[in-house]
């Protein structure tokens, strides 16, 4: 993708086409516009409004999961691409949507990185006794179960599908696999392990092996859950 700063005048022109159309609830037109707008190259600025103008258009449809997508995608890089008076409220957005999702690892960390930011002008009151709600979730004695399924890039056809996961706790195992699981990745600051998938284990993570992330590998589509186990 094109790094060029600024949203060029011909994508603004569709731009506000396709929100005027989400604007009055016409869902059909602000798709046939979307689909004309993925056919130009964008800057990566432009980029971010499209990603923010797709969620919109996921919203319209009920669909949570797709508008997480495309909220993360618009905000990468820390938010870089987007306004700063922007990027506050739609990282608020992602962690309504995280919390919903019960997605308590990435809830968290985009917590963090909305109390760096100035957000003196939000009511943040209601995230904030969720946050406590959950910390309390992650310290008490039940486990902790995430929903997750295997996605490839968009775009990539026969592709091997990835799920990544920052845990919360050090004992965790699957169930509920529907799909084909190939394998997981345990990465963390210190140690690689990979290994074989299957609900009939429980995998234990050392603390000397510092912060991790879990990669689970697989055919796209696969389902399972995680569970985190406490200590």
């Amino acid at each position: 993708e094109s790094s060029e700063a600024g949203v060029r005048r011909p994508f603004y022109r569709q731009y506000r086409r396709a929100s005027e159309a989400l604007d009055e609830d016409n869902a059909e037109r602000a798709e046939e516009l979307l689909e004309q707008m993925s056919t130009r190259a964008m800057t990566t600025y432009e980029r971010a409004r499209y990603r923010i103008l797709h969620a919109r258009l996921a919203d319209a449809h009920g669909d949570d999961e797709a508008r997480l997508r495309h909220l993360r995608r618009a905000v990468a890089s820390d938010g870089r691409w987007i306004d700063e008076n922007t990027y506050p409220p739609v990282l608020y957005v992602i962690l309504v949507l995280e919390l919903e999702a019960g997605n308590y690892s990435a809830a968290l960390r985009t917590w963090e990185k909305l109390n760096e930011l100035d957000t003196s002008g939000m009511d943040l009151s209601q995230a904030e006794a969720a946050i406590a709600f959950v910390r309390e979730a992650i310290a008490g004695p039940d486990i902790l179960a995430m929903e997750a399924q295997l996605e490839a890039e968009e775009g990539c056809e026969d592709c091997t599908a990835d799920w990544i996961y920052r845990p919360l706790r050090n004992s965790f195992a699957f169930s509920e696999i529907d799909g084909d699981v190939e394998n997981l990745e345990i990465r963390c600051q210190r140690q690689r392990v990979v290994d074989d998938v299957s609900e009939d284990k429980t995998w234990q993570i050392p603390d000397s092996w510092g912060e991790c992330r879990i990669l689970v590998f697989g055919e796209p589509g696969t389902t399972f859950k995680l569970l985190e186990i406490p200590g």
